[in-house]
């Protein structure tokens, strides 16, 4: 009806339900994870490090890589832009893993 009050609510839990996945028996949904650090060590010898980040996920008692952000020259305080986008499963518990490597590092 024209000019009436909105659902009161319902109008967004709608739009919630809507944008939640019910596969696989639960409910889940996307996440977009940014990440950012500060006062990373210098890693490089004659330039500050080039670190990026990869994302793990434990599946089946092993660590498996979701994402990785892109790479960032010369900084020590990174404010990554590149999303890493993974499941989130409402009422389970996952293991998660962030680790930052410097791109001129062999380990």
């Amino acid at each position: 009806h024209a000019g009436g009050r909105m659902g009161g609510g319902r109008d967004l839990d709608a739009a919630v339900l809507a944008a939640t996945n019910f596969a696989g028996g639960g409910l889940s949904n996307k996440l977009s994870l940014t990440f950012a650090c500060e006062n990373l060590p210098d890693l490089d010898t004659f330039s500050k490090s080039d670190p990026f980040v990869i994302f793990y996920k434990k599946v089946n008692n092993q660590w498996k890589k979701f994402g990785q952000t892109e790479v960032i020259h010369d900084n020590l305080n990174p404010s990554f832009i590149t999303p890493i986008v993974v499941d989130y499963h409402f009422e389970q518990v996952d293991r998660c893993k962030i680790e930052v490597y410097d791109v001129d590092d062999d380990t």
